[in-house]
């Protein structure tokens, strides 16, 4: 394999200069030798070699090669006999520092190993969960059981320049939606009053308060343990304009006095029944996100329901757009339906 011979005292400088030309190789190791250190080089044109033969001294050497460390796939397949590997979910989610796999029961003698190859794997992580049955009661909580690494539910989340206090066992947080709340806080516009429904540990509000020029946002949540750690993660996060309410959305809106121009709706399955509520506290002209869990062939009875819904209310819907945020099963995505609205003149 080629190399080059410098000086010790030269060394940062030329894997400096390798890097920027892309010419030093990753898969073997910098090696010393006396007085001199030996850079490998990847393979590159007699041109190219010919060229830094003019700086440096390029040699022939038998470097060794570095350990490739596997990813989480490969270490699982080495796990699980062939025959299962169709069953083999090889995706998994990232909450702060905490991995969280889905294991099909076919698997689950294999589970302990499975969670130590995820934290072989990422060196980011200290533990290792998998989820356990479905989302349950109103808050929509998942749970975990423990695989490997430390035995803890609560982790730091850092996204979108906030950081999320989150106990994965005792309140509703999607890590997919990182994108999608960045891309609701960007749409935010200077001077606006922001209300996030279901609010959770208050990731919608934190990423908005941190990315965006709201006036204010207002949080409504029911859980009180997640309401707990959104007070945390306001403080945590130095948002000055928020405001959390904990509590029923339905209720906590004949409460509330000021309007909205934005109304967010994070809640994957029936925040449509929910509008009512939301226009009860919008602005005339106001947008509003709706969440939903449905097929590419739902789409258009969606939108006829959620404009039959608005206008049962007296409002008029003046444009209804739909993104895709993520996917649930084969053909059922996470979808957010944008929104616009008007109060209709009166007679």
């Amino acid at each position: 394999m080629l190399g080059i011979k410098v000086e010790k005292k030269q060394t940062q400088k030329a894997i400096g200069e390798l890097k920027e030309l892309g010419l030093l190789s990753g898969e073997a190791k910098v090696e010393k030798s006396g007085k001199y250190t030996l850079i490998p080089l990847k393979n590159k044109s007699s041109k190219v070699i010919k060229k830094l033969g003019k700086k440096y001294e390029v040699i022939e050497h038998s470097f060794q090669r570095k350990k490739q460390e596997k990813s989480f796939s490969e270490l699982a397949k080495d796990i699980v006999p062939e025959e299962l590997h169709p069953k083999l979910k090889t995706a998994f989610d990232i909450v702060g520092d905490i991995g969280i796999l889905e294991i099909d029961k076919e698997l689950r003698e294999y589970e302990k190993e499975l969670g130590k190859a995820l934290l072989k794997s990422q060196n980011n992580l200290k533990t290792a969960v998998r989820k356990e049955g479905s989302h349950k009661t109103e808050f929509r909580i998942q749970k975990h059981k423990f695989l490997a690494g430390e035995r803890k539910t609560t982790t730091l989340h850092k996204e979108n320049n906030a950081v999320i206090e989150l106990d994965i066992n005792n309140m509703y947080f999607s890590p997919r939606l990182s994108t999608e709340r960045k891309r609701i806080s960007l749409l935010v516009k200077k001077g606006e009053d922001v209300l996030v429904m279901f609010s959770g540990a208050a990731p919608y509000v934190c990423i908005i308060g941190k990315n965006s020029q709201a006036k204010s946002i207002t949080g409504i949540e029911l859980n009180p343990k997640a309401h707990e750690y959104a007070e945390k993660n306001i403080k945590r996060n130095k948002i000055k304009n928020a405001r959390l309410i904990k509590g029923d959305v339905r209720k906590a809106v004949d409460k509330i006095k000021k309007r909205f121009d934005r109304i967010i709706m994070p809640l994957p399955k029936g925040a449509e029944k929910f509008l009512p509520s939301a226009l009860k506290v919008a602005k005339s002209n106001a947008a509003i996100h709706l969440y939903q869990f449905a097929s590419l062939k739902e789409i258009n009875a969606l939108k006829k329901d959620i404009k039959h819904r608005i206008e049962k209310q007296g409002w008029k819907t003046l444009k209804i757009s739909r993104i895709i945020c993520g996917q649930q099963a084969p053909e059922v995505y996470r979808m957010c339906f944008d929104i616009e609205v008007a109060k209709k003149a009166k007679n």
